[in-house]
């Protein structure tokens, strides 16, 4: 117990040791970085700079460049970091060339760089096509995060073509979230892949409509034969029930009654109902009544709640979940 006990301690104050050292050593490099960027801006008056280079290209004063650009902001009152950026952008366009030698982690890092970069006018796209392409999953999603941020259609539109065709896939809601990044013409992007569309596999459908939504992008008539279609996708499906929740299509309502009234799929059915509280009639009414007393609490509770809404009621107002509760211990009683 006493070695264990003298094991652990000593381990404790190694940790500890190393923490304080690792700080004072990253205070030296950030000084050393600051006083070779001061002196290049001063006197290096070329668009490339072989000094900060030689830093940069060790991924250790990379991050710290970074983490100096993301949280100082200022080196000096009279420098900034991203001016760095953009009298030097030649040599962090040239460091592409160095971390493609490197390991993935490596490169995925360059490749999220890229993306704090925004002033630069022609970053390394060649370099982030190659990690989309030929990179690992972390690294195909900071290429395409930072193809994002940089806003060129054409670039954006070939880099969906190539994550459409990665056989090792991507994370839908990550990949959405990079696409809402994008600060170009969003309508012209939308035409695009609407035109696209069943070109694409389920996941990179399913990141558009996810995107249409978000942007309440119309794209149409274009899918309700996908959701009349009982062979379409059961994931695309219900993200296409929501999406003309927000994209009014009164060409989908006979549809979604359907739903409502003849599938056994209780996911379906809630959210069509859901639907359905933007789409008032007396058929809708009619619909959503039947459903009330259903047998499963899901499916009942929504009709009710979509009928207070279609009644008038606003769903954010703070007083809507109070008269819902209300609604629901009335109907209750009503049954015993």
């Amino acid at each position: 117990f006493i070695f264990y006990f003298v094991l652990m301690l000593s381990y404790n104050i190694f940790s500890i040791n190393k923490k304080n050292v690792d700080y004072l050593y990253q205070d030296k490099r950030k000084d050393k970085l600051q006083k070779i960027i001061l002196t290049e801006l001063k006197e290096n008056k070329k668009r490339n700079s072989r000094k900060i280079f030689n830093k940069l290209k060790k991924c250790r004063y990379l991050l710290l460049f970074n983490n100096c650009l993301l949280n100082d902001e200022y080196i000096t009152k009279d420098f900034k970091y991203a001016d760095v950026i953009n009298r030097f952008e030649d040599t962090f366009n040239n460091l592409s060339i160095y971390y493609m030698k490197k390991d993935n982690l490596s490169r995925n890092y360059y490749a999220y760089s890229l993306s704090l970069y925004k002033i630069i006018n022609n970053p390394s796209y060649s370099c982030l096509f190659e990690i989309l392409t030929k990179g690992d999953f972390e690294g195909l999603h900071n290429a395409f995060n930072t193809i994002c941020i940089y806003s060129e259609l054409d670039k954006l539109a070939a880099a969906i073509n190539i994550i459409n065709n990665k056989e090792n896939g991507f994370n839908i809601d990550l990949i959405t979230k990079f696409l809402l990044r994008f600060e170009g013409n969003k309508e012209e992007l939308a035409n695009i892949l609407t035109k696209r569309f069943f070109t694409y596999n389920l996941n990179m459908q399913l990141v558009i409509l996810k995107y249409f939504i978000n942007i309440k992008f119309n794209s149409g008539d274009i899918f309700i034969k996908l959701l009349k279609n009982k062979n379409t996708e059961r994931d695309l499906k219900l993200e296409l029930i929501k999406y003309y929740k927000i994209i009014i299509n009164n060409n989908v309502v006979e549809i979604l009654h359907n739903i409502v009234e003849s599938s056994k799929d209780t996911e379906y059915v809630v959210s069509a109902i859901n639907t359905l509280s933007v789409y008032p009639s007396s058929k809708t009414t009619l619909v959503l009544r039947e459903k009330i007393n259903n047998k499963n609490y899901l499916i009942s509770y929504q009709a009710i709640r979509t009928l207070l809404i279609l009644d008038g009621y606003d769903e954010y107002d703070e007083n809507f979940e109070t008269t819902f509760q209300k609604t629901i211990e009335y109907i209750k009683d009503k049954r015993s």
